[in-house]
């Protein structure tokens, strides 16, 4: 499936004769490629961007072996860091992605395992 746009969390891609928007809270909308012009389908991809803003979430985690510090008999020990991560997305599974994706980037040492997701109010 050719993705045509994507912004915001939210992809419009073409398959089987549909264009399909997929990606927000509001669920997967679909039009037909013979009944649909570009001016129609730049209008329901907007409408369906403005139906989809982003949020603010905070993602909760635990970064496992995030420091390596050394005990009394001087081995190394694993330490775990529970952080948080406040971030912009779609959806709860998008800013979980992007909470773990950050994590794997900077550190790559460490597990990541979620312990929740809330949404920031405005």
């Amino acid at each position: 499936m050719p993705i045509l746009k994507f912004k915001d969390g939210c992809t419009l891609s073409r398959y089987d004769g549909s264009y399909v928007m997929a990606g927000g809270r509001t669920g997967r909308h679909t039009l037909s490629v013979e009944h649909t012009d570009k001016e129609r389908l730049e209008s329901h991809w907007e409408g369906y961007l403005a139906a989809n803003p982003l949020i603010k979430y905070k993602v909760h985690y635990v970064r496992e072996n995030q420091y390596r510090e050394y005990n009394a008999k001087g081995e190394k020990v694993a330490r775990r860091r529970r952080t948080h991560r406040t971030m912009m997305a779609c959806n709860t599974a998008d800013a979980v992605a992007h909470a773990k994706a950050y994590s794997r980037r900077f550190y790559p040492q460490c597990y990541f395992t979620l312990e929740g997701v809330e949404e920031v109010s405005k």
